[in-house]
């Protein structure tokens, strides 16, 4: 295809044929995320054009007919077992009940060889074919008393096949152009998210600017998208790779681990990251400063020129630039450690990699002495590993001095490694042993401390009082009456999206206004007419650099962080253009009275009620973590508002206890 010249619509195709093909409906299949939009032209019909035109490929009369003669018309029809109750209690295995519908259906002359099962659960079908119409028909008509009430149905394979491919579509199966003048139409119904500057044309030509509207995702994408737009596309070669701009989205990873089987996490070895704030010194704390205000100037110098053009970002975009360069500075500037989220180490660094030195010398003994197809690759690959370890055994072992070896001969190697394999051995039991004293040693003294300092620790350390904790690898739930253990992390997710929604029970009448009020209400709700509503102006007036920054002074430490994973400790270390960007973004949000799609998002933690949990969510407490800088500009908020309400002296009797200058006396 010739990029330099514009793409245009296809003219009409005359035909002959009256029939009009019907057309794929893909208005439910992924969800479309846009470019920025205005608010013009509301109302119009969008006007799609082809981008391309695809002509059909001819096929020959002889070869289209000889096609025909020679492949077999087979009609299908299918039949959902579980749909009929007690179906499975005939039947040992799905073979069983295949071989039973073969001899009852093999009393039609055109019946198939043998019927097949596809799917499993509750989309598990019986599919079996016929060559005759009329037999399929018959066969259709009703249930059958002899397969106990199974009732087979017309079945198309293509159907479904061009089903699933409709599924499966990205971008490039549908080369769909929209024009500009239109493209508010589909932002106003299908919008991801917004500017202030209207919309951004992805290509121009001699008669206008057309622009490529959707990005296509799988429905079951786990990465939420953040917001879309538009860019120049790079140069390659120093030359434009193509004259279109380049519409991009943005996902969010940062939950997809939450998503994933316990079982894979272990096996993974996935470990999530904690930083060490206790450990930082001041000199990383500049370090991060720095880094932080370099990454945002980059991005932000990168996509606008001036100040200016600030104000016309989405919160999300704002949000995401911010916690970007936040989260990526903390990485390269910040001590953290790696925690596995299923397993804890009690041992200190120095005797882990010990006990995985000890581990690699019996694999690779192993794998010496006994024989299998993949061993020598693998024995090649731990010879050449066989360096380092020793390099690390030197490192950990007093007085040790790597010694010569030879591979050449085989039991030369094996008596050299088991030399090592017992010097490690050894080691390790002194180590263990001197691991346990220093623990018990360590522990007294913490419980004396703990005596004269914490009496409640105290008493939790002689009562062996366990820091009881939830993991959420399995649900039990009641369905159909039934007691249901759940496992799968999907199903469990559901399960407690389902429970924690329904703790706190909606009203059970709804008002729309204080006129339809109990009159017992009217009058404690009816707004008093000494109060003037001017009063409350000031909650919403742009927040001033010292107000931002006393509040987030004032955020307290050591408190678990949202989503982000951006803590307090990190908001406070903000200064320079990445302190007068964050107070950009709570400005914005208090002008616009919205905010980032990212802090309507929440992790739930659920933690134990003083009884065990036996996988029940109502044996629980939820926790709810939400995003810091959303917090912080809460916090602002409240704090006008409590000013407010005291000075003014609004509120009367007792209902000032929490307002500044307020008791319960």
């Amino acid at each position: 295809m010739d990029v330099d010249k514009p793409l245009t619509p296809p003219g009409p195709v005359e035909t002959t044929s009256t029939e009009i093909p019907s057309q794929p409906d893909i208005s439910s299949l992924d969800t479309s995320q846009h470019a920025p939009a205005n608010n013009n032209d509301k109302g119009k019909s969008p006007a799609i054009t082809s981008a391309v035109s695809f002509p059909e490929r001819a096929v020959s009369l002889d070869v289209s007919q000889a096609a025909v003669q020679s492949q077999p018309t087979l009609f299908y029809a299918s039949a959902a077992p579980n749909d009929v109750e007690g179906f499975w209690t005939h039947f040992a295995s799905n073979r069983d009940a295949c071989d039973v519908v073969d001899r009852q259906l093999s009393l039609f002359s055109s019946y198939g060889s043998r019927a097949t099962c596809s799917g499993s659960n509750d989309l598990k079908r019986i599919i079996v074919h016929f060559r005759k119409k009329n037999d399929l028909d018959t066969a259709t008509a009703s249930p059958m008393d002899s397969l106990f009430g199974l009732h087979f149905h017309a079945y198309d394979p293509q159907a479904i096949k061009a089903a699933e491919h409709m599924r499966t579509l990205v971008v490039t199966d549908i080369p769909l152009l929209l024009l500009t003048r239109f493209c508010v139409f589909f932002i106003d119904h299908h919008a991801y998210s917004s500017s202030l500057d209207g919309p951004h044309p992805t290509f121009f030509h001699a008669n206008g600017s057309s622009r490529l509207d959707y990005i296509w995702s799988s429905p079951g994408f786990p990465a939420p998208g953040l917001f879309s737009q538009v860019v120049t596309c790079p140069y390659l070669l120093d030359r434009p790779f193509t004259d279109h701009q380049v519409l991009i989205t943005v996902f969010d990873f940062s939950t997809c681990l939450a998503i994933l089987a316990k079982s894979r996490l272990k096996q993974k070895k996935e470990m999530r990251t904690v930083f060490s704030y206790t450990s930082t010194s001041e000199e990383q704390w500049k370090k991060f400063t720095t880094e932080v205000d370099d990454s945002l100037g980059v991005y932000l110098n990168k996509q606008y020129t001036t100040r200016s053009d600030f104000s016309s970002l989405s919160l999300d975009r704002m949000w995401h630039a911010l916690k970007a360069a936040i989260f990526s500075a903390a990485i390269e500037t910040l001590p953290f450690h790696k925690v596995s989220n299923t397993h804890r180490s009690t041992y200190s660094p120095e005797l882990s990699k010990l006990i995985a030195i000890n581990k690699f010398l019996d694999r690779f003994l192993y794998r010496l002495t006994t024989r299998r197809p993949n061993w020598p690759t693998q024995i090649s690959q731990m010879t050449a590993e066989l360096p380092s370890h020793l390099v690390d055994l030197a490192s950990l072992l007093p007085d040790y001095s790597i010694p010569t070896y030879s591979t050449i001969p085989l039991s030369g190697f094996k008596s050299f490694l088991r030399s090592q394999k017992n010097l490690v051995s050894a080691f390790l039991s002194t180590k263990f042993a001197q691991n346990l004293a220093d623990s018990v040693e360590y522990y007294t003294a913490l419980r004396d401390e703990h005596f004269s300092d914490s009496l409640g620790n105290f008493i939790d350390s002689a009562l062996s009082v366990e820091k009881r904790s939830i993991i959420l690898d399995r649900v039990l739930v009641v369905l159909d009456s039934t007691p249901t253990l759940l496992t799968d992390p999907s199903d469990i997710k559901q399960a407690a999206v389902a429970h924690f929604q329904s703790v706190v029970s909606p009203p059970l009448v709804h008002y729309h206004s204080i006129a339809s009020f109990p009159p017992r209400w009217q009058k404690a709700y009816t707004p008093l007419p000494d109060v003037s509503a001017s009063l409350y102006d000031p909650v919403l007036a742009p927040i001033t650099l010292q107000e931002w920054s006393d509040v987030i002074s004032f955020m307290p430490n050591n408190k678990a962080s949202g989503p982000s994973k951006i803590s307090y400790e990190m908001i406070k270390h903000l200064s320079g253009e990445s302190l007068d960007f964050s107070l950009l973004l709570a400005n914005t949000c208090l002008s616009r009275g919205d905010i980032p799609a990212d802090w309507r998002e929440a992790v739930v933690y659920p933690i134990p009620k003083p009884h065990d949990f036996d996988a029940q969510l109502k044996n629980t407490r939820p926790i709810t973590l939400l995003e810091t800088v959303r917090k912080c500009v809460v916090k602002v908020v409240t704090n006008r508002l409590s000013t407010i309400l005291a000075d003014k002296k609004i509120l009367q009797g007792g209902n000032f206890a929490g307002l500044p200058g307020g008791s319960t006396d």
